[in-house]
């Protein structure tokens, strides 16, 4: 090899073109882009008022009763969730009591995670 012949430039197998190198960045940063506060997402005063009120009404996960086990929720859930109908924000027959595990499962398969868009 020649002194001044530099080896071949090669791309990693990991990287992509500068097209789909832009997309991945850019999808990182939008996840690590801080999240609006629950003040500022609709979770006020009246919010955890109204929370209180249905975790008292219904104490039991409403997934869980469904399959005939009783454990007690923890969350209330927007039916419909408040992105896709604001105006249904404070309405209580739009709120159902969950379990984490049963709000966790429901979250990831109709909202693709907390935050994320679906998969194309």
């Amino acid at each position: 090899m020649a002194a001044n012949a530099r080896p071949p430039m090669h791309r990693a197998s990991h990287q992509k073109g500068w097209r789909q190198s832009r997309e991945i960045i850019a999808r990182f940063d939008a996840k690590l882009r801080p999240r609006a506060s629950a003040w500022a997402r609709g979770y006020d005063k009246e919010w955890h008022h109204l929370r209180r009120a249905h975790l008292a009404l219904e104490p039991r996960c409403a997934a869980c009763a469904a399959l005939g086990r009783a454990i007690p929720a923890t969350i209330v859930d927007h039916i419909i969730a408040v992105v896709e109908r604001p105006d249904l924000r404070l309405d209580p027959d739009n709120l159902q009591s969950l379990c984490k595990p049963c709000h966790d499962a429901k979250t990831v398969r109709f909202n693709h995670g907390f935050g994320n868009r679906a998969p194309r």
